[in-house]
């Protein structure tokens, strides 16, 4: 079973323009189900191996797009505060 995108995000529009199709969190939520459950992300094999892992380049990216767009973050912010 797929899991569902929140109500609140599905279809939304932002001011930020986009190169992606508007169904892309579907088709991707989509593609992740078929994974087998225990499949790990390469941050998460990063970590078990030692190596750096990118997450304030990602928390960074979100903290910067909330910020312009008016979005309120407080995870982001509280993560990126940590760096």
């Amino acid at each position: 079973m797929a899991a569902s995108w929140p109500a609140n995000m599905k279809n939304r529009q932002s001011t930020k323009s986009s190169l992606l199709p508007a169904d892309v969190a579907d088709k991707t939520i989509e593609v992740i189900s078929r994974f087998p459950y225990d499949t790990k992300t390469s941050m998460q094999l990063d970590r078990e191996r030692g190596n750096r892992i990118e997450i304030d380049i990602f928390t960074d990216y979100i903290r910067q797009s909330g910020l312009e767009l008016g979005i309120p973050r407080p995870l982001h912010d509280k993560i990126h505060n940590q760096f």
